[in-house]
């Protein structure tokens, strides 16, 4: 997690820490204890929706080439895999392409440098 993401994480449980003072000291007033669990609950499910959606939407997408020159696919010829095949290779990465099938890799293979398949 860089500094900036511990930072907004750092606000966020401040402005829960905040909110649930003020709830608490609402409840003390009126009782009723169960509404503070509740209010708490709801709490952190909006602090973890919060936090899902930053990491979603708002952070920067993580690079895979800073990981290394070379990446494993698994499952390479359809669905997810091929999309992974597809992103990792336009960042110019050396790909090892693993499947069930030899047909289908065959298929999924260009004739790119940035593509190199292996066989079993």
């Amino acid at each position: 997690m860089n500094p900036k993401d511990k930072n907004i994480f750092k606000g966020l449980i401040f402005l829960i820490f905040v909110c649930s003072l003020i709830v608490y000291g609402g409840l003390k007033v009126f009782g009723e204890p169960l509404r503070l669990v509740g209010a708490l609950a709801s709490g952190y499910a909006g602090l973890r929706l919060l936090i899902t959606c930053y990491k979603s939407f708002v952070r920067e997408p993580v690079n895979p080439a800073k990981f290394g020159k070379w990446a494993v696919v698994t499952g390479c010829t359809g669905g997810l895999g091929q999309t992974f095949v597809h992103s990792i290779a336009k960042k110019g990465m050396n790909l090892v392409l693993i499947s069930r099938s030899q047909s289908k890799l065959e298929a999924l293979q260009v004739n790119d440098d940035a593509w190199h398949s292996f066989d079993r």
